[in-house]
C-alpha cells in the first residue's frame, strides 16, 4: 500500500515539475516575440479634424514587398501589429477623399504613431453602356455656381447645375471686317478658277470604335474628310458654312484669305487676313 502511494506521489510531482517548466518557458517566448517586431498606430481625420471611420490603411514593407491592410474604427483609429523592423509605405484611402501616402520606419519593440489628415476629393463615376443598353442617371445638382459634368462619349458632355452669375459683357464689339483699312491684294479674287466647299457639322458616329457626337466635314467623319490641295500661285474661292450649332474657328495656319462675303452679305471692301475667323 505504501509502495503504491509513493509511486503515485512521485508521478504527481513529476507532472507538476513538467508543468512548471513549461509555464516558465512560455513566458520568455511571448516576451521575445514582442521585442522582435513593432507596431504602427494612428488616427485618420478630415480637414476639420473629424474622425474618418472605415478608411482603408495599407502598410507595405519597402524591403520585402509584404503588405498588411486594416480598416479604421468608428473613431478613425487603426493599429497594424507585428511588423518586422524596416521602412514602410502607408497608403490611406477613403471614399470621397484624396488618397494619402507616407513613409515610416518600424523599430524593434517600438510603437510608431502616425497622424493622417485626408483632403476632400472629387467624386467621379464611370458608367459603361453596351450597344442597345440603357442607363438612367439621377444627379443631385450642387448649390448655385457649381455643376456636374456628365461625359456622353467622345468629346461630348453635359453640364448640369446652376450657372454662376453672368459677368459684365463688353460694351463694344471688335469686328475684324471693319477694323483698320483695306490693303492692296495684288490679285483679282474674281479670277479664281476653282471653288471648294467646306461644310462644318456634327453627327453621331464612331471614330476608332468610340461612339460620340463628332465634328463632320461635308457630312463625313474623320478620316473620310476632304483634303484641299492647291499649288503656289493658285487663286481659289472657298465657301465655308457651319451648321453644327457651335462657333468653330477656322485655323488658317498663316495662309492668307480674302473675305468676300459673310452670312451671304457681300462686303463693300475686301479684307485680307491671316486671323482665325470665329464665324463666317
Amino acid at each position: 500500500m505504501k509502495s503504491t502511494w509513493l509511486k503515485q506521489s512521485l508521478v504527481a510531482a513529476a507532472l507538476l515539475a513538467t508543468a512548471c517548466c513549461t509555464a516558465n518557458l512560455a513566458v520568455p517566448a511571448a516576451y521575445a516575440q514582442s521585442n522582435i517586431s513593432g507596431d504602427i498606430t494612428g488616427a485618420v481625420v478630415d480637414s476639420s479634424d473629424a474622425a474618418v471611420p472605415n478608411a482603408k490603411v495599407t502598410v507595405t514593407s519597402l524591403a520585402r514587398g509584404e503588405a498588411k491592410t486594416v480598416m479604421t474604427d468608428k473613431v478613425g483609429n487603426f493599429r497594424v501589429p507585428l511588423l518586422s523592423p524596416g521602412k514602410y509605405t502607408i497608403v490611406v484611402e477613403a471614399t470621397g477623399f484624396n488618397t494619402a501616402k507616407m513613409e515610416a520606419t518600424v523599430s524593434q519593440g517600438v510603437v510608431t504613431p502616425l497622424s493622417v489628415k485626408l483632403a476632400v476629393g472629387q467624386t467621379s463615376t464611370t458608367v459603361e453602356v453596351t450597344a442597345g443598353g440603357r442607363a438612367d442617371l439621377e444627379v443631385i445638382a450642387p448649390p448655385a455656381g457649381g455643376g456636374v459634368r456628365v461625359e456622353i462619349g467622345g468629346n461630348s458632355a453635359i453640364v448640369l447645375g446652376t450657372p454662376p452669375a453672368a459677368r459684365p459683357a463688353p460694351t463694344t464689339t471688335v469686328d475684324p471686317l471693319t477694323y483698320g483699312s483695306p490693303a492692296p491684294l495684288g490679285f483679282d479674287p474674281g479670277a479664281a478658277t476653282r471653288r471648294f466647299d467646306y461644310a462644318i457639322g456634327r453627327s453621331f458616329g464612331f471614330i476608332d470604335g468610340v461612339p460620340g457626337l463628332w465634328w463632320t466635314v461635308n457630312g463625313h467623319l474623320y478620316p473620310d474628310v476632304p483634303m484641299y490641295v492647291v499649288r503656289a500661285g493658285d487663286v481659289v474661292t472657298m465657301h465655308v458654312s457651319n451648321s453644327s450649332g457651335e462657333v468653330h474657328p477656322m485655323h488658317l495656319h498663316g495662309h492668307h484669305a480674302v473675305v468676300l462675303a459673310r452670312n451671304g452679305t457681300p462686303l463693300l471692301d475686301t479684307v485680307m487676313t491671316n486671323l482665325s475667323l470665329s464665324s463666317l
